[in-house]
């Protein structure tokens, strides 16, 4: 029991655990980095490093936003991991490093190169949180390093802090001036509630509707709908003969050829022809748009270990079960909702992992 230890003890041992605390931390770190190396995370039914941290090993959204910004500039500048055991850097002032690197890299368009990096952790060896802020924001002037926050205020209110730039607020204040007749006086939160429905009535798969092309059902391709009017035209053009005697025929239905099928009937013919023969087209809008609302726009993996399900809402895409290039068709019955981690990582069990991270570099 803690409560019966002397006080020489007792700082003896807090010492001893805060020791280990940092050998552990280390650890982790290295852990994180060669998961996300090797993006386990996929295999194991989550989106990204930050769903699996949060959903699967139980850290908090910040505990796990700290050790993953962490992870990756360890990864940039290996070296560090020792200060990390030694206590020189802590989780706190390599995460706001790394969020300060990608502002910048982010501004500027431009990646911040390895020995840059290294050169930015040695200046904050041994600096506590608002002194490594201080020498961020001397390194970085121009980057902007707050971050947003979203805090209930309870019911169905929520507070966000954010930060524009002249020409998203410029956006903004014009978005009211537009919507003057029907929000008069209208609040940011107003504006922004509007144009996001707006958007998302276009967007959204859950929301919008798309009309069907006229003789198209919703699992019917481009190249499917083409025979189907191909064989009418045919048909048509039959009929057509069949109604009408020789001299009440046009010198274009005259003009029959050895299958007895008039000219309009032969270009229908051949193009039913070039459509069965050429290279099949894309998903329909409207196919697409079936899939993922049938899939809640959420991605479909299902771990067969564990039985854990993405259910990720981000970057989500129709991926075909059999990849077109092996033979898989259009059909909704070929196709899936999957975010954009688990569309590559199918991919990678098709066609190798090397070729496809070479393809997507």
């Amino acid at each position: 029991m803690v409560a019966k230890l002397s006080d020489d003890q007792l700082v003896f041992s807090i010492r001893t655990l805060a020791r280990n605390e940092r050998k552990i931390s280390r650890a982790i770190l290295e852990h994180v980095v060669e998961v996300e190396i090797r993006r386990l995370y996929a295999d194991l039914g989550y989106s990204s490093m930050f769903d699996w941290l949060v959903r699967d090993l139980g850290y908090s959204e910040s505990a796990a936003y700290r050790r993953l910004q962490s992870a990756r500039l360890i990864r940039a500048v290996p070296e560090a991991i020792l200060k990390v055991e030694s206590g020189a850097l802590n989780l706190t002032t390599l995460s706001k490093t790394q969020t300060a690197i990608r502002n910048e890299e982010r501004r500027t368009g431009t990646k911040v190169d390895a020995q840059t990096k290294a050169e930015i952790v040695s200046q904050i060896d041994c600096k506590s949180s608002r002194e490594t802020d201080v020498k961020l924001a001397q390194i970085f002037p121009d980057a902007v390093v707050t971050p947003e926050k979203v805090r209930e205020l309870g019911g169905d209110r929520i507070r966000v802090e954010l930060v524009l730039t002249r020409e998203q607020y410029e956006n903004i204040e014009r978005a009211r001036e537009v919507m003057s007749h029907s929000h008069f006086g209208a609040s940011l939160g107003e504006i922004v509630s509007v144009a996001t429905s707006e958007f998302l009535k276009r967007r959204d798969p859950l929301r919008r509707v798309l009309k069907q092309p006229k003789g198209m059902s919703h699992g019917d391709t481009a190249a499917e709908v083409n025979e189907v009017k191909a064989r009418k035209a045919i048909e048509k053009a039959s009929r057509r003969r069949e109604a009408k005697s020789e001299t009440e025929l046009s010198p274009a239905e005259v003009l029959m050829d050895g299958a007895g099928r008039s000219a309009a009937a032969q270009g229908a013919t051949d193009l039913l022809i070039r459509t069965s023969t050429k290279k099949s087209p894309g998903v329909s809008s409207q196919l697409r748009n079936k899939i993922l609302k049938k899939a809640g726009a959420k991605c479909e993996f299902r771990d067969e270990r564990s039985g854990q399900v993405c259910g990720s809402r981000y970057q989500v895409q129709v991926d075909h079960i059999k990849p077109r290039a092996l033979g898989g068709d259009n059909s909704s019955k070929n196709l899936r909702a999957l975010c954009r981690t688990h569309n590559l990582l199918f991919a990678e069990r098709i066609l190798g992992r090397r070729s496809v991270r070479s393809h997507f570099k």
